[in-house]
């Protein structure tokens, strides 16, 4: 009944339509074509209807369709040609969008429109966003580019919306990363313009599209880090692909098969980095390095522009020195030696070495030159043992005390002078005599002496 209403009182008079101010009638049996040609490209200007060419040309433009295999062919294909070859009929909007803008390398057309050609707004719109974003924070892909889902350009779940957002990501390959600092490929972003839409459509938000984006310096850094260090697969590093992987390697993977920590190169640079200023900037290198490896949210603009480009003008140099086993050995031992308050001779370096690596917390390459000073002074002290004072000669056995003599009475003393003077066989005098000297006495003795 709603049919039949629609088709003999609804088509059979004119609807009138109140756009920005100005009102127009149209003729009800014709809505579907006004929609398409007339209404859509004045609403959305910057989506596909946006195009003249476009406008009538598919039956299907209103239909929603979420179409990962279109957004896989325009992230994953580098010519116009390959992409067109795979698209069917119901795919024609997105074929007539990439002829009329770009050319055989996917590149924009030297006299596009700029101000009016829908694939190249949206483009333009994706890469402000991203160009102004705060690279101190993350950026959520459905919540920044939300926008495209509202006039002027009414992006929505069908193959020409998807195509066109998809191709404004191909830029961005490999330069947006997760919380985990991996890049975020093409395959991975085939999943994320889908996801996009998705999150549009349904009107909730999707934390899992929230990325960060590197610095310029960040980039330059990651790229000559890797360079400078070998960080690639052939050299037994695969996946190293952001400052954060970079960040990881060098401290747990690179130092650890030097033996040494990287800030031991400081002490060992050699001539080719030695210049007019005695190896400073040498030395500023190592330490910058070690700043972007420690400190992870350091974002001193200075000092990483000077890094990025010690790191590509001294590109030969420094590969030569960080790869030099021998340096990290040396410059180690030449700090250990420095210490004032240890002295450490040649020969006890191994030994030294071996008692910090038992007691040094953590992976070599986390070792602070502080910490190292602190376990060299510990060892330094193990060393210095209080000396055992000598033993005393045996002395023999301890002679038995004598008794000090009692002094004997007056009423003694006259009855032994008495006994003497009574005295008149010598025999019976020298008896006495030796009983005496058998006392023991030194005063009885020295007294028969004297």
């Amino acid at each position: 009944m709603v049919e039949d209403w629609i088709s003999k009182e609804v088509r059979q008079v004119n609807f009138y339509l109140y756009l920005r101010g100005v009102s127009n009638a149209y003729s009800a049996s014709k809505l579907t074509s006004t929609l398409d040609r007339i209404i859509a490209p004045q609403l959305f200007p910057f989506g596909p209807e946006g195009l003249d060419k476009c406008v009538g040309k598919s039956k299907t433009f209103w239909k929603k369709e979420s179409t990962k295999k279109i957004v896989q062919l325009i992230l994953n294909f580098n010519s116009k040609q390959d992409i067109l070859a795979e698209l069917n009929n119901q795919q024609s909007l997105v074929k007539i969008l990439f002829e009329e803008s770009l050319d055989d390398n996917l590149e924009f057309k030297a006299d596009i429109d700029t101000e009016h050609n829908p694939l190249y707004l949206v483009c333009r719109f994706v890469d402000n966003k991203i160009k102004h974003a705060d690279k101190q924070s993350l950026f959520n892909l459905a919540e920044k580019f939300e926008d495209l889902s509202r006039p002027p350009y009414g992006l929505f779940e069908t193959c020409s919306c998807m195509a066109m957002l998809a191709f404004a990501m191909r830029k961005h390959i490999g330069k947006m990363f997760d919380t985990g600092g991996k890049p975020r490929e093409a395959q991975h972003l085939v999943e994320d313009v889908v996801d996009i839409f998705k999150c549009w459509e349904k009107g909730t938000p999707n934390t899992k599209l929230s990325y960060k984006f590197e610095t310029k310096e960040e980039g330059m850094i990651c790229k000559g880090l890797i360079k400078v260090f070998g960080l690639t697969a052939q050299n037994g590093y695969p996946d190293v692909s952001s400052l954060t992987d970079t960040r990881w390697t060098i401290l747990h993977k690179y130092s650890a098969s030097m033996g040494y920590p990287l800030w031991a190169l400081k002490y060992a640079v050699p001539s080719s980095l030695l210049g007019s200023d005695n190896g400073e900037r040498a030395k500023q290198i190592i330490d910058d390095i070690l700043t972007i490896c420690f400190e992870t949210a350091h974002r001193n603009p200075q000092m990483m522009s000077a890094l990025a480009e010690s790191l590509k003008t001294l590109d030969f140099e420094l590969r030569s020195w960080v790869h030099d086993s021998n340096a990290f050995r040396q410059g180690f031992e030449i700090f250990l030696m420095s210490n004032t308050h240890v002295s450490l001779k040649q020969e006890d370096i191994q030994e030294a070495f071996e008692y910090i690596k038992q007691n040094m917390p953590g992976e070599v390459g986390e070792w602070r030159k502080e910490d190292v000073d602190v376990k060299l002074l510990h060892w330094g002290l193990s060393k210095k043992q209080t000396p055992t004072p000598p033993t005393p000669p045996d002395p023999g056995p301890t002679p038995t005390p004598q008794p000090t003599p009692t002094p004997p009475s007056p009423d003694k003393v006259e009855e032994a002078k008495d006994k003497i003077h009574s005295i008149t066989s010598i025999n019976e005098a020298q008896e006495i005599l030796l009983r005496l000297i058998d006392l023991g006495y030194d005063d009885i003795v020295d007294a028969i002496l004297n």
